[in-house]
């Protein structure tokens, strides 16, 4: 793209997640956009390309549907992904209409420098140069309401220039999906709870996660354990399992707490009681110092503020 906002309007930036799966639900409503707030969207987006002569977006659905995926965790970061995104929130009880998003980001124009290809110093302007990006296709919006801000997301998929991310999946065999099992299950027995069972829908969504090949978690209504090698290693059960169980020292079981300047949060989430079902996936990345990137997501999710694991 030759400028410095390589991820426009800071539109795939790594995630900031919560540590190691502390995470729950947020509290937000779903608020479907009308088929003339789609249509509003769409002619507004146009309007501020034709007045820079380029062509046209149309409406998809396919993207307002990952839209909704990032808007309903109410947060204000961008998720690192294959598609541009704008966001847009109002304060506690606003509202969000596709004017209200739309006049925010379109109001950057006047800090993009054209000829330095650059934003004003002090200002953003790259949700307003999302908008108006020439070899954008199509866009796609989301709108959540929760108890703390309404947010408005925006996916754009440039056809010719969004790239996935130069990252290989490698499927687990049905020996390494039994590897994981019976070494999480191992792991549980040891400490009194029961077992937990393979979930193909929850490996799909680590899956999801691995491929971003980042080491920072995504919150989400699962539990999350990462693990990567460096840069041209491997990765098997045996080695992720090895790391997680492995913080077991370091969980003061009085007090529920780690050791100071320790981490035990991949143990207590392998080890938590009401977690029922695991599913996980291998990623080789090659790149952001990391080799090979495992994730497995669980279903309860554990480490529950103020609840023991077992």
């Amino acid at each position: 793209m030759g400028m410095e906002m390589r991820s426009v309007a800071k539109l795939v930036v790594a995630m900031a997640a919560l540590a190691m799966v502390m995470a729950t639900t947020t509290t937000a409503a779903q608020q479907q956009f009308s088929r003339q707030e789609k249509a509003a969207f769409v002619n507004l987006h146009n309007k501020a390309r034709a007045a820079v002569g380029v062509g046209t977006v149309a409406w998809s659905d396919k993207l307002a549907a990952k839209a909704l995926e990032h808007a309903r965790y109410c947060r204000k970061q961008h998720i690192q992904g294959p598609y541009g995104e704008n966001l847009w929130w109002s304060g506690v009880g606003g509202s969000g209409t596709p004017g209200e998003a739309m006049s925010y980001w379109v109001g950057e124009r006047p800090y993009y420098d054209y000829r330095r290809n650059k934003c004003a110093v002090g200002h953003q302007c790259g949700h307003y140069t999302q908008v108006v990006w020439r070899r954008t296709s199509y866009v796609g919006c989301a709108r959540m309401r929760s108890v703390a801000k309404l947010v408005v997301a925006m996916a754009a998929l440039a056809m010719v220039m969004a790239t996935t991310t130069t990252a290989a999946q490698q499927q687990f065999s049905r020996q390494e999906k039994a590897a994981f099992v019976n070494l999480h299950n191992k792991a549980r027995a040891a400490v009194g709870v029961g077992t937990v069972a393979w979930s193909d829908k929850l490996a799909a969504k680590a899956l999801e996660h691995a491929r971003y090949c980042r080491k920072q978690h995504i919150q989400g209504p699962y539990g999350e354990n990462l693990w990567w090698s460096g840069v041209g290693g491997s990765g098997t059960p045996g080695e992720a399992m090895s790391y997680w169980v492995g913080e077991r020292p370091y969980y003061d079981y009085r007090r529920n707490k780690c050791a100071v300047g320790h981490q035990c949060g991949h143990y207590t989430q392998v080890v938590w009681r009401r977690t029922s079902y695991v599913g996980c996936a291998r990623v080789t990345c090659n790149r952001n110092d990391i080799g090979t990137i495992i994730a497995c997501n669980y279903s309860p999710p554990g480490n529950i503020d103020n609840q023991r694991p077992y």
